[in-house]
């Protein structure tokens, strides 16, 4: 069994963002309390920039996850605040995996995605929260699908949807 874990600046980060959800939250809640139909531009405005602002919380809180996976029965669990009592997939029923490098103020790090049988990736290990990340790609114990087909408007699909249809290059 191997079990992510988190890098502890990771950890006091996570804290922080939920305690600026709580107050982004209850600013959205005073904002539409004081709703005033006179003043509907303004208000409609930042309400939607906070409604934003919390979208972009909770998809950053999707991607932060504890994760178990069992090598024995090929089965990956993950515990989130968006599913806390867990999800399990079984890694028989995936084809491979792919993974993409990025870069960002935290540094460099690799992100893997899990591609089912219907060449689409599914499932998102985002290796910015884990010490272990290539310990936990490895043990998925699928392999690497490499030379696929891949563009800018691909990647910026791959991250704000977590889907994409893989297309392999054939290089003989």
């Amino acid at each position: 069994m191997i079990k992510s874990r988190f890098k502890i600046g990771f950890i006091f980060w996570f804290i922080f963002m939920l305690f600026m959800t709580y107050v982004l939250i209850g600013m959205l809640i005073k904002l539409i309390d004081r709703y005033d139909i006179n003043g509907l531009t303004p208000t409609l405005s930042i309400g939607l920039f906070f409604t934003f602002l919390i979208f972009t919380i909770l998809m950053i809180f999707k991607d932060f996850k504890y994760i178990r996976i069992d090598t024995k029965r090929r089965t990956m669990t993950w515990y989130s605040l968006i599913i806390p009592w867990g999800r399990t997939v079984d890694l028989t029923k995936f084809i491979g995996k792919i993974r993409s490098r990025e870069i960002g103020t935290a540094g460099g790090y690799s992100t893997g995605y899990l591609v089912d049988d219907t060449s689409t990736a599914r499932i998102k290990i985002n290796g910015l929260f884990y010490k272990n990340f290539d310990e936990l790609f490895s043990a998925v114990g699928l392999r690497e699908i490499k030379n696929y087909d891949f563009n800018i408007w691909k990647y910026l699909k791959l991250i704000y949807t977590g889907r994409l249809k893989i297309k392999t290059n054939n290089k003989n």
